[in-house]
């Protein structure tokens, strides 16, 4: 970082990205407080620098409200969320892989939150988007049944969150193998419903 901060100054999209990439390690540390100056920083020099309307700014925004979900700040993740999927959609308008993101990063939340139409109303849309996007064997596809099989599980409707939980360990054992975490992970779903 001080090397980009040397060479381009504070003022810089480079230095701007290993803000948001230091941001990203604190977060994934559990170093919430850092990682939460460094995201901050970062969008302050995204939105500096290209305005309100630009990519950059949009995962800064994501990034922030991945942080404050993670704090358990649901309001404050929802108004992040929200600001960075309008971006998004500003900018590749619906069938993009980011648009798809912050869409299903909202269900994750709604569902957290108790909101469990509102939840799966996101998980539809996003699977829609990913698999319009990139077909049936992907893995962000793989995501989304994931997520669709823990909101029928949580809705009582055990046969769709198995066939969802069948689908979504389907495509990790294609593409990652079978002692890939996310695989047993969701082989273990499969065995739990």
């Amino acid at each position: 970082m001080n090397n980009r901060l040397k060479l381009f100054g504070e003022f810089h999209c480079e230095f701007a990205s290993s803000l948001n990439n230091l941001g990203c390690l604190y977060d994934n540390s559990g170093n919430l407080a850092k990682a939460e100056e460094y995201y901050l920083r970062s969008l302050k020099i995204g939105r500096g620098l290209f305005g309100e309307n630009h990519c950059d700014v949009a995962t800064g925004l994501n990034n922030l409200g991945v942080l404050y979900y993670n704090m358990g700040k649901m309001s404050n993740a929802e108004v992040f969320y929200l600001k960075s999927l309008k971006i998004r959609q500003n900018l590749f308008g619906e069938e993009n892989s980011d648009v798809a993101t912050s869409v299903n990063n909202l269900g994750i939340l709604y569902q957290n939150k108790g909101n469990l139409e509102k939840a799966k109303e996101f998980f539809l849309r996003a699977l829609k988007i990913r698999e319009g996007l990139f077909g049936e064997k992907n893995l962000d596809v793989a995501v989304s049944y994931n997520n669709l099989s823990c909101y029928y599980e949580e809705i009582g409707n055990r046969q769709l969150a198995l066939n969802f939980a069948h689908k979504a360990y389907k495509i990790t054992i294609v593409l990652l193998g079978k002692t890939h975490p996310l695989t047993v992970k969701y082989s273990g779903r499969c065995d739990r419903i």
